[in-house]
């Protein structure tokens, strides 16, 4: 018995869930809706030409003819512009967002943001990420409490600090990680200095 040809709606159910799959859980394209929709939908992209089109303006002085105004975006562009459009609608479909979210859930599990959070910790070229993650970390396993076993806390805690300054952006959150940063080390050298010693060196 010949197998059923799947319809037009079909295909394009067969093509979103692939685009969730690309957005969710494909390295390449994670979090990117133009690049997870070209996959899903088959836009080649790196086989596309970067060649726009442009005015030809004859420079009367040197003769030579130059690049004017465009008149013609590059077959990659036109591609990447439907792509983005069109990755950007599909992420306003409730079921997308519902089957993204799933997708997530599944792949979101304790030991990979462990492992991700790991990641970040031990890298140096982005300070305030790490500072983010170590915070994190501590809070995860108790270890907020200080040597003294008390904590200070601003009068809106600690965790709303965090959540004012990831609104703000990224640059202004930099700044405001690495003052927190310089503080903390300025406390930590204050109370290295100040604490009575116990015991011998180790």
């Amino acid at each position: 018995m010949a197998r059923k040809k799947p319809s037009p709606d079909d295909q394009l159910k067969a093509r979103r869930k692939l685009f969730c799959h690309y957005y969710t859980q494909n390295s390449q394209t994670f979090g990117n809706a133009t690049h997870a929709y070209a996959e899903a939908f088959d836009y080649k992209l790196d086989t596309l030409s970067h060649e726009a089109v442009y005015e030809q303006v004859l420079d009367q002085d040197t003769g030579e003819s130059r690049n004017g105004e465009l008149i013609e975006l590059s077959a990659y562009d036109k591609a990447c512009n439907v792509c983005a459009v069109e990755g950007a609608r599909l992420l306003r479909n409730p079921q997308v967002q519902e089957r993204c979210r799933v997708l997530l859930n599944e792949l979101l599990k304790d030991e990979v943001v462990d492992s991700e959070r790991a990641k970040v910790i031990m890298q140096d070229h982005d300070l305030a990420s790490k500072l983010r993650a170590i915070i994190s970390y501590d809070k995860l396993r108790g270890r907020i409490i200080d040597k003294t076993q008390q904590v200070n806390r601003l009068p809106f805690g600690e965790s709303d600090l965090s959540e004012v300054i990831a609104t703000l952006p990224q640059e202004r959150q930099d700044y405001f990680y690495g003052i927190i940063k310089s503080l903390i080390e300025e406390a930590e050298l204050s109370r290295s200095a100040g604490a009575p010693q116990s015991g011998g060196s180790r």
